[in-house]
């Protein structure tokens, strides 16, 4: 199994991150994954598109404020202007 991504970005980079998001298949994985995979990739534009779905789903807006996967886009202006409440 591999090392968890998140923590794999907080400590090696996101290129390390990126290269472990990429190794595996993600196509039938759940909502919460996408869009944390979409966060931890700095896929701002990806990111920003299920933001609506997400709320939509049950998604809670302060996930967005307190899930650590979040912590590396929340300085992005593009991000914090979608998740404004």
């Amino acid at each position: 199994m591999s090392p968890e991504p998140s923590a794999v970005r907080s400590v090696r980079g996101k290129d390390a991150c990126e290269k472990i998001l990429n190794s595996q298949d993600w196509s039938a994985c759940s909502f919460d994954y996408k869009i944390s995979i979409a966060a931890l990739k700095d896929d701002i534009p990806e990111l920003i598109s299920l933001i609506p779905t997400a709320l939509n789903n049950g998604f809670d807006i302060a996930n967005f404020r307190q899930w650590p996967v979040f912590r590396f886009v929340r300085l992005n202006e593009e991000f914090n202007e979608a998740v404004k409440a």
